[in-house]
């Protein structure tokens, strides 16, 4: 961000009052990506909200503002029961604020905490997010960024179902901002390490759509599944790459030798072509499966 700009940055407990009369309490950060910060909060009348509060991070305050305003947009046009649903936006202090829903939590922590997730409830999570996911492309977005750190899930008691939100849009593209004739268009690092589709390592493999959408949330099932993901932040950056080349997350997903496990699998097949073809054709076949 510009030096001549001043910003504020925000303390837990301090109280942002913004030009339309609402006002939140800030808590503590609750999680943390490349481009923004996500802080706990109280507003107005007394309900939890989540507030992303975007990093300067070494960029121009314009920057900042047109990733803060495409971000703002998508919620707006993407309104849907298993998308994490936008309440504000703002500026205060020169920086730039997103008002949403307040989830219990992420797929991670969640599995992180409890252990793998029953069958069952995740073949739940794959209607919910498939449904999410066709939703999401029939607007003409890739979201790009489906990950078990951006996938929250909301109970309102402990018996209660689960609900399985996707957030997140800080890197999603229109498609028609993705060139076919150019087989690199989403470069490889702004990719969560772990969870990079083979097509962002090898134009034979394919280039960046709905499919790779469609890898991503096959990761996200085999780790809510298991509790395990078949490739680690441990790993050089050459062993990462090599064991997504060599299809390593789609065998474990066939090791599981079990339906759910198959579905997986072509979910995370190295050629786009060898996935389903749609968010609804996955849950097509997995309704027809013996699950």
């Amino acid at each position: 961000m510009n030096d001549k700009i001043d910003i504020f940055w925000p303390v837990p407990g301090f109280n942002i009052t913004t030009i339309t009369g609402e006002t939140y309490t800030l808590g503590n950060v609750i999680n943390e990506g490349g481009c923004a910060f996500v802080l706990d909060g109280i507003d107005s009348f007394g309900n939890p909200v989540a507030l992303k509060l975007f990093k300067p991070a070494l960029r121009s305050f314009e920057d900042v503002k047109t990733q803060w305003e495409n971000e703002c947009k998508l919620f707006e046009k993407l309104r849907h029961p298993n998308i994490v649903a936008i309440y504000d936006h703002f500026i205060y202090g020169n920086l730039f604020y997103i008002v949403l829903e307040r989830a219990n939590d992420s797929v991670y922590n969640l599995v992180n905490k409890f252990g793998p997730i029953p069958e069952l409830t995740v073949i739940e999570m794959t209607r919910q997010l498939l449904f999410a996911i066709h939703f999401i492309h029939k607007n003409n977005i890739v979201h790009r960024d489906i990950t078990i750190y951006n996938i929250l899930y909301f109970q309102e008691v402990p018996s209660s179902k689960l609900i399985f939100k996707i957030s997140d849009f800080g890197i999603s593209k229109d498609f028609s901002e993705i060139c076919p004739w150019q087989p690199h268009v989403c470069s490889t690092n702004i990719a969560h390490p772990t969870f990079i589709p083979p097509e962002l390592l090898l134009p034979q493999y394919g280039y960046t759509s709905e499919q790779s959408d469609l890898y991503h949330l096959g990761l996200v099932l085999l780790y809510a599944l298991t509790g395990n993901l078949p490739i680690n932040e441990l790993m050089s950056k050459e062993e990462i790459t090599q064991a997504i080349l060599k299809g390593r997350p789609r065998i474990a997903a066939e090791k599981l030798n079990s339906p759910l496990g198959y579905f997986i699998s072509i979910l995370l097949r190295r050629r786009q072509e060898y996935r389903y073809s749609s968010a609804l054709e996955a849950w097509t076949a997995l309704k027809a499966s013996p699950v």
